[in-house]
């Protein structure tokens, strides 16, 4: 059977369309994932129950201080994490108080709220080193977190993205800072 100019011309567009849908698929799929905040450990500025989109390794780049990040430590039975970067490779860091010293200086995190709460206060954590390639993290309600504290310094392998956008709820939608 021999096909007439229309049908070829309309086979021809289906597959352009078809081929360019899963090649968008592909790429959102690796570059980029949807996740679902469950626990409170970044209260207020990130709930529990709100998607977010986050990066991927490929576009993660370069991590820096303050980043909100998604990761999976070790030994974590495949859950994971959301936290904010604090301390960078090779920094010192130390709370006392409740105070965050990064390399001797407190660091100014205008991000939390609660901070003369006396169970805020009582955080401390004595004075240690943040080896090479990993990252020191904290939950923004460091009351109710599981963060470096606990599990140490996390490896750059252990992250999985940045968080980018907010997309739920609808009334919150929009870019992570």
């Amino acid at each position: 059977m021999k096909l007439n100019g229309k049908s070829r011309s309309v086979k021809y567009i289906f597959l352009n369309i078809f081929g360019a849908a899963l090649l968008s698929v592909l790429l959102f799929i690796y570059l980029f994932s949807p996740y679902k905040v469950i626990g409170n450990s970044m209260s207020p500025i990130i709930n529990s129950g709100d998607k977010l989109l986050i990066s991927n390794s490929l576009l993660t780049g370069k991590i820096e201080r303050f980043d909100i990040i998604v990761v999976q430590p070790p030994d974590s039975g495949g859950k994971k994490l959301i936290k904010r970067v604090v301390g960078l490779p090779g920094e010192s860091i130390e709370i006392k108080s409740g105070n965050v010293l990064v390399n001797n200086s407190l660091l100014i995190e205008s991000f939390l709220e609660n901070k003369g709460d006396v169970i805020f206060r009582s955080i401390n954590m004595k004075k240690s080193q943040i080896p090479q390639d990993c990252y020191f993290l904290l939950g923004d309600y460091r009351e109710k977190s599981t963060d470096s504290r606990n599990f140490g310094p996390l490896h750059k392998n252990t992250i999985i993205g940045k968080t980018l956008v907010r997309y739920w709820p609808f009334k919150k939608m929009g870019l992570i800072k």
